[in-house]
Formats: C-alpha cells, structure tokens, sequence
C-alpha cells in the first residue's frame, strides 16, 4: 500500500505527463525523488540544439536538459537542474567541442550554469539573477561565453569559461519587447517593441538602428550567419538590412509565422507557425552570377525575385513550433513542438526522420479508477492518456478540437473538456 502511495504522489508532483512504452524504459528511473517509482513525464520543450559533431541533441525541458542520440532519438541521458518554473532551462548552447553545455533560465532571478556533458554534474554557476535569458554563444575558440537577456532593459554579459570572470557587458534602455535575437559573433542584439525593431551594437554598446516595425508585434527574429541581414515575422516575414537599417524584401506565404532560425550556410530561412507547420525558403543566387564571386546575403536578396525565394511546408507538429537547430553542416533541422514532440528532419529531402515523444505541456486533471490500475491525464492541446499500470501500456486519444479536459467519469468511459471560448463539450 505504502509503495502505491508514493507513486501516486510522484504522479501528482510532476505537471508534465509521458510513457511511450511503458515504465520499462531506463530513461524513467533517472534522477528520481526518493521513494518514488517512475516518472510519467519529460518537461516541456524551451528550446533545441544540436552538438557540433551533429551527434548529440540537447532539449531544454522544465525539468532539465535531455541529451538525445541525434541519429536515433534515443534517451543517453538527463541533466537534472534545480527545479524553478515551467522555464527553468530556456537556452542551451553547446560549447566547441561538445564537452561543456551551457544553460539560461527565463525566469526572473535565474542563473546561468556550466555542465558537463558527459558526467551530468555542474561545473560552475556564472552568473546568479540575470533575468530572463534568450540566447546563448560561445566563442569559436571556447574560451568565452555570450549571454543576451531582457530584464526591464536589454542585457549583454560575457564570461572567460575557465575562470568565471566577466569580461564584458552592457546595458540598453528598452522598456517591453516581444522578440529577441543576439546574432552570431554576439555583435547585434534585436529587440522587438511595441511597432518597433530596435537594433543593438554590441561592441559599440549603442542603439544602431530603430525599424519600423510593419506589424504592431514582432514575434520572432534571426539574424544571418554573416549579421549582414535581420529577419522578423509576424503578419508578413520582412528582411532587413542591418548596416543601413532599410528593409530588403518580404517574403510570400509567410503569415503567422512566430520562430525563426537560419542555417548555418545561410541558403535555408526555417519559420514554425502556431499551428504546426513549418516553411524553409531556399535562398538561390542567381545563374548568371559569375561563380567566383562572393556575395553577401543582402546583396544576394536584393537581386532575386521573390520567385527565386521557393519554400517548402513540413508537416508533422500539431500545435505551435517553439524551437529550431540545425546540425552544423545545415543538413539536419530539429524542431520543437507545444505538441510535445521533437522532430528531426533530413533537409535536403524534407523527409521526416524521427519523432521524440514525451515532452507534453501542462496537465489538467488526473484521475485513478476504481480498480487502482488506470490512470487517465487530460494535458493542454485536448490530448488525453490512458495508462494501465500493471501492464505498462499507454493510449493517446487526440480530439479534433483544442480543449482542455478537465474531468473523467468514474468509470473512465467520459470525459469533460473546455475549449479556449468556454464551451464545454
């Protein structure tokens, strides 16, 4: 009796719920509470990153980071971290050699924290209260890390790795924002306001360039790899000269796209929308451009037409795309769901090449029926789980509606949900 109980208690301790194939699995026995039995749940997705060898993927969870075989999918392993909110890790980044993995918090009164990844075991706090933090950067070399965060004024900080010390910083005056980037080589940080874009030098630790912003809210930004050029999206993808602060161009077919990431190699735009689906715009160069000349991605812009920008749509999510990484090599792109589910798709051939369950978002209601043995879970997006825990199997029932249950009958053979408009079905 006493050993149910404790399971019982765990279940209700943990707001995240998932089993794929059963409480067999390894991965639901690491770093539990004493007492406890198993864990039905992996947190929900903050955000993705890829090793740089590309054989390692980091999800950054409520609970912690899990570390992914990045060809498989398969759990190797979770760093647990001091549990804070639903976005106790917001930001991963790996560093050079894929030994170190740095982390961020969103939450007010975060930290940012060094683990090793092959132990699990942290390495160094470096910095305690630095507010909520949006991207993370290391040096080429290693050596150094960046950190861009927001904190009721934009916030740049960064650390010499092996000594902790702070090495840089500024801060900028900026009151509300609805997206943030730092660009690569952390030389520009884009903040957007209320009908305004609002373009940060680093170095300089000088307001660059105040755009104006198309639409009211910007609700995702990406720089390209050479910080030449500056995405944002909102009601249209618009492209930015970030030197002259002028617009370049939009692209089609780019309405309610809120994230945005570009390749490495700078050919591939990746956008994720609320409901799930996901554009890559290829960026071609002209024909007739002479071969052995090198061209900066505005340049490029500027002399294509918008036929030249095709995109492609990737279907596999169901709810909003939170997240996206690409391997090194811009070949493989990951991408995380409000849905639960992590994605890994192959980008040359648009092909899906695997799905990692489990991260669901926040739970609604739980019950046990009568028989102590099935377990039901309503969770956000109308998702419901059915779980038999003598025999380990699980169901997922998946209405057509977003609601949010929020009672089960005795029997288990109805269940209540309340959509977002207050209609109960």
């Amino acid at each position: 009796m006493s050993s149910k109980l404790l399971f019982y208690i765990t279940i209700l301790l943990i707001p995240y719920v998932f089993l794929l194939n059963g409480f067999a699995h390894e991965y639901t026995q690491w770093h539990l509470p004493d007492g406890a039995e198993a864990r039905l749940g992996k947190g929900s997705i903050n955000d993705v990153t890829f090793s740089p060898d590309g054989k390692l993927l980091a999800v950054a969870t409520s609970i912690g980071v899990w570390i992914y075989d990045a060809q498989t999918g398969k759990e190797i392993s979770l760093i647990k971290v001091n549990f804070r909110s639903l976005l106790t890790i917001h930001r991963v980044a790996f560093s050079p050699d894929g030994e170190i993995l740095a982390t961020g918090n969103w939450v007010l009164g975060g930290n940012i924290e060094l683990w090793d990844v092959k132990t699990g075991e942290k390495i160094v706090t470096l910095k305690e209260n630095i507010g909520r933090v949006y991207k993370l950067e290391f040096s080429p070399d290693g050596k150094m890390l960046s950190c861009g965060s927001w904190y009721r004024k934009v916030e740049y900080h960064m650390w010499e790795v092996d000594s902790g010390r702070e090495v840089a910083s500024f801060t900028g005056d900026q009151h509300g924002y609805s997206a943030f980037e730092l660009s690569s080589g952390s030389r520009l940080i884009a903040v957007a306001g209320e009908g305004k874009i609002f373009l940060w030098d680093v170095r300089a630790k000088s307001l660059r360039h105040a755009l104006d912003n198309p639409t009211r809210f910007a609700e995702g930004l990406a720089f390209s790899p050479d910080n030449k050029t500056l995405v944002s999206s909102g009601m249209d993808v618009t492209l930015w000269d970030t030197e002259t602060g002028n617009q370049i161009s939009k692209l089609e077919q780019s309405q309610g796209v809120s994230t945005l990431t570009y390749s490495p190699n700078g050919k591939i735009l990746a956008g994720g929308g609320s409901g799930g689906k996901i554009i890559l715009w290829d960026i071609e160069q002209r024909n007739e451009q002479p071969k052995d000349r090198k061209l900066s991605l505005p340049s490029l812009l500027r002399n294509i037409t918008s036929k030249k920008l095709s995109n492609t749509t990737l279907e596999g999510h169901t709810l909003l795309i939170e997240t996206f990484a690409f391997t090194g090599d811009s070949k493989t792109l990951a991408s995380g769901s409000k849905d639960g589910t992590v994605i890994v798709w192959d980008v040359t051939s648009r092909a899906k090449r695997f799905t990692i369950h489990g991260h669901i978002g926040s739970m609604h209601v739980l019950r046990f029926l009568e028989d102590g043995k099935t377990l039901f879970c309503g969770s956000s997006g109308g998702t419901v789980r059915v779980w038999n825990t003598d025999i380990e199997t699980e169901q997922i029932i998946k209405p057509k509606w977003n609601t949010f249950p929020i009672a089960f009958s005795q029997d288990g053979k109805i269940a209540a949900s309340r959509s977002r408009n207050n209609e109960l079905r």
